[in-house]
């Protein structure tokens, strides 16, 4: 009967950092794998269909046929967009699973797991946009000779994508690829910034809670290690000052134990506090 009980060991993988970790890796690189063969058959399948004589699906919406060589040139940019936008996927979630998987262990799992998805989603996002404004702009200028300013307009109308493209007038033609180039830009900018700002948003609170709970650690450890003293006040107060150098190969001290600890050193081994570097000018240093 336990044997059926399978809950139990799922929610044990799921607390374990370890495994987490690693789960989540697989799960992106398997991501990456079936994105990258869905994408190598759907270009096999339709990249044909993109070069042939007859008016293209995009054309065909105007209700008369556009130059072959048009049809020819905003296929082949199609056709190119596809795959820059493939590759930048694939590559990014492989990236972002080898940052999951080689993370140092800590106390929260999810968090910092997070942390790196927040980063993940805008930087495809942000991808995306960049290459497809660029793309969409050289097929409205190719395809200015053959339909007017306001057919265009209606055509490649990407502004639900990339809302930075209703941030500048309109103009002609030219104007018009512009405001997609610039618009994709800005729009990709700010979502960058926006989901990097909410991935170190969710570090600076785990380190936060972690210094906390050091400080709270270090605090109740003060007094099995006799630092600090009475004040004229009745309140204990602690020396943070440096210690004089006892050692050579000295590189950091412990400013709660005066413990010294040489070069490749971060954090104090019985307080757990992070070490403070001697200053070589001030403490003369060999």
């Amino acid at each position: 009967m336990s044997k059926l009980l399978f809950m139990r060991p799922l929610l044990d993988l799921l607390s374990r950092d370890k495994d987490c970790r690693r789960a989540a890796a697989l799960f992106l690189r398997a991501l990456a794998v079936l994105i990258g063969v869905s994408g190598v058959i759907s270009l096999f399948l339709n990249a044909g269909s993109l070069f042939e004589s007859r008016p293209s699906t995009v054309f065909s919406r105007l209700g008369s046929p556009s130059p072959t060589w048009q049809v020819t040139l905003v296929g082949g940019i199609g056709l190119v967009m596809f795959i820059l936008i493939l590759y930048l996927v694939i590559h990014v979630l492989l990236i972002r699973a080898n940052d999951i998987r080689c993370a140092p262990e800590g106390e929260f799992t999810f968090i910092p797991l997070m942390a790196v998805i927040f980063k993940l989603i805008g930087e495809i996002y942000a991808g995306i946009v960049i290459v497809a404004s660029v793309a969409v702009c050289l097929m409205v200028w190719i395809s200015s000779d053959s339909y007017p300013l306001s057919t265009l307009r209606q055509l490649f109308d990407v502004s639900p994508f990339i809302p930075g493209a209703k941030l500048i007038s309109d103009g002609g033609v030219f104007v018009m690829g512009l405001n997609l180039i610039i618009g994709g830009v800005i729009t990709a900018g700010v979502a960058l910034l926006l989901f990097h700002y909410l991935a170190e948003s969710a570090v600076a609170i785990t380190k936060i809670v972690e210094n906390t709970k050091a400080t709270h650690r270090v605090v109740g450890k003060m007094p099995q290690l006799g630092i600090g003293g009475d004040a004229e006040d009745g309140e204990n107060t602690y020396d943070l000052s440096p210690p004089p150098i006892r050692s050579a190969n000295a590189a950091s001290y412990c400013p709660i134990c005066k413990s010294e600890y040489r070069e490749g050193f971060s954090q104090c081994n019985s307080c757990q506090v992070e070490l403070t570097p001697y200053d070589a000018a001030v403490h003369r240093l060999p």
